[in-house]
């Protein structure tokens, strides 16, 4: 009776054994769930309208560059998703198409289109303002950017001990025959000229 007992333990103890060999087997067979699935990309086309409010002409060989970016995190470079630089030939208002994963835009995140002109490395115009493109307000078609123009530095000279000449008086241009009008202030409160 007691080996009967032992053998019926033997082969339950055998099944059980074969039953977690083939679910070990059967899961291995399976898909890991845990293995990263390859995201689909589904790519977008984020138009945009680059202008700029003055009536100057660029010169020539300028240059815009676009970039939509994820500013969400502060302290932080901004993640470029899409850029577009662009040969610019014209006036404005520039077209510009930026593709862009749409897989990698996150509904919590804040996101920004900014826009430069430059010609030969200088800075001429760009965008100050945050443009986010998948705001509720910014629906639509064409999405608008506005750059405004980067002012040149001002010179570093003072009143006193430079000499300041004469170009026009009430808008008309000076000639000169003789000696150039001008006028220099000392530091001492006198003056010349």
């Amino acid at each position: 009776m007691a080996s009967d007992t032992f053998s019926s333990f033997k082969r339950a103890s055998l099944c059980s054994l074969i039953i977690l060999g083939s679910s070990l087997v059967l899961t291995g067979c399976g898909e890991d769930s845990s293995a990263p699935q390859a995201e689909q990309s589904s790519m977008k086309t984020l138009n945009t309208q680059i202008t700029y409010l003055d009536r100057s002409m660029l010169p020539p060989g300028s240059v815009l560059k676009v970039q939509l970016a994820d500013v969400s995190k502060m302290d932080v470079k901004a993640e470029v998703i899409s850029e577009q630089e662009i040969q610019l030939d014209g006036a404005p208002p520039y077209d510009v198409a930026l593709e862009y994963d749409e897989s990698k835009i996150a509904d919590r995140h804040r996101y920004s289109v900014s826009a430069r002109i430059e010609n030969q490395g200088k800075l001429l115009y760009i965008s100050t303002t945050h443009n986010n493109p998948f705001a509720e307000d910014a629906a639509g078609d064409l999405y608008k950017v506005t750059v405004t123009k980067v002012s040149a530095k001002k010179p570093d000279v003072t009143l006193t001990n430079t000499y300041w000449k004469a170009v026009t008086i009430s808008g008309e241009a000076i000639t000169v025959e003789n000696k150039e009008p001008f006028v220099q202030f000392k530091d001492d409160g006198s003056t010349n000229g």
